[in-house]
């Protein structure tokens, strides 16, 4: 979850926002709302761990024990236990290729057709979140196993990795397109 990766994620945010930033060549304040979009999907996308816990598994005991935190107000509690059991979820609606593929055609229309900096930074941390996630999975020699659970399809390392090239294309191409 985000808290152990935090660095690694805000690390390339920043730098993705930097490199924006000073490819746009316009230094205005309106791009404060383009760094605050990516810091806000940053944290977005991590609300799928919250809503496995209360929708999609709320029996759980990790479902009950975190639902006792909040309820008491306890909220430093329940973000560590979030984070020291991350692990256990596999189905998480954020983290799957459907999603991703969503996010995708969200993000072409944020970049192509809004001018909203704000939006365009939201869904573009977003996807470089999903990204990042990916490209750790893949580097650690794991699968991407855990992202194909909504579709059916046979999978192997190769289709992975051509899967994952073409979601950083489509990443990079959009960039391209919000310079």
């Amino acid at each position: 979850m985000f808290k152990k990766n935090a660095p690694v994620y805000s690390a390339f945010l920043i730098g993705y926002l930097c490199l924006i930033t000073l490819l746009r060549w316009q230094f205005h304040w309106q791009l404060v709302f383009l760094w605050l979009g990516g810091f806000l999907g940053l944290l977005i996308y991590n609300l799928d761990h919250v809503t496995y816990l209360l929708w999609q598994n709320p029996e759980g005991e990790t479902a009950v024990r975190f639902r006792q935190l909040t309820t008491q107000r306890r909220f430093k509690e329940a973000f560590a236990l979030l984070t020291d059991t991350c692990g256990e979820r596999k189905r998480l609606v954020g983290h799957s290729v459907v999603f991703q593929a969503t996010l995708l055609a969200v993000s072409f229309f944020a970049v192509s057709s809004t001018n909203s900096l704000f939006g365009k930074g939201l869904v573009m941390a977003m996807l470089l979140y999903s990204l990042i996630n990916q490209g750790m999975l893949l580097a650690n020699g794991s699968s991407l196993a855990n992202w194909f659970w909504q579709v059916r399809i046979k999978r192997s390392s190769k289709i992975e990795a051509f899967y994952y090239l073409g979601m950083v294309l489509f990443f990079l191409l959009f960039s391209w397109m919000l310079i």
